[in-house]
């Protein structure tokens, strides 16, 4: 959402956000994303209740500040926002892939580490990947599903009788039809161009 800050926060007391068509929100130091905005000030934000989080100042009407586009920490590590898709192949999917493929070869310390941050960032863009499309973030998630369910069904095969053994066939097949139509139908097309829940369209990386 959009609006312009009426009341400055600070450390003793929360500020206000005004919206276009008169509602106030509050947010507080903690909520910031961005340089700490001015009174008046354009902000962008995500509404939370009755609270304003992750405020960020707008430069202008269509331009965030070229700094924060340029957090890539944030675009790394932060579950919060939307990413395009460009950004999510280009800058997100492929350096992951050559990190990991790059330390294949190194010490088990290195890698377990690498490993874990890995994965971590390529859960927080995969969210960010569905927000941008108008979804939740949970819907990410389910690959790890269809994956458990993959590995249920060889121990039901072992004594199992024919209809449990038939039951986790058809789990597991509707599970992977379930995964390929929501990750991979969501993680290659285009977000929405307007804002949604979860933040304004996002800006494309330098």
């Amino acid at each position: 959402m959009r609006g312009n800050v009426r009341d400055m926060a600070s450390a003793a007391e929360s500020g206000t956000i005004e919206t276009p068509d008169g509602r106030l929100f509050r947010y507080g130091l903690t909520d910031l994303a961005g340089p700490p905005p001015r009174q008046g000030a354009g902000v962008i934000f995500t509404l939370e209740g009755d609270f304003a989080r992750h405020v960020e100042p707008i430069v202008d009407d269509e331009t965030l500040i070229k700094e924060d586009r340029r957090n890539w920490l944030r675009f790394y590590l932060s579950p919060v926002g939307r990413i395009r898709r460009r950004d999510y192949w280009i800058y997100g999917i492929v350096p992951l892939a050559l990190l990991r493929l790059v330390l294949q070869g190194a010490a088990i310390e290195l890698a377990m580490l690498v490993l874990l941050a890995t994965t971590w960032s390529l859960t927080a863009l995969n969210i960010k990947r569905f927000h941008d499309v108008g979804y939740s973030g949970w819907w990410s998630l389910l690959p790890v599903f269809t994956v458990a369910i993959a590995l249920t069904v060889p121990t039901l095969h072992s004594g199992a009788s024919t209809a449990a053994e038939t039951a986790a066939m058809v789990m597991l097949v509707v599970s992977a039809v379930l995964a390929v139509l929501w990750c991979f139908g969501v993680l290659v097309r285009s977000g929405q161009e307007a804002e949604n829940r979860y933040g304004p369209p996002p800006l494309r990386h330098p």
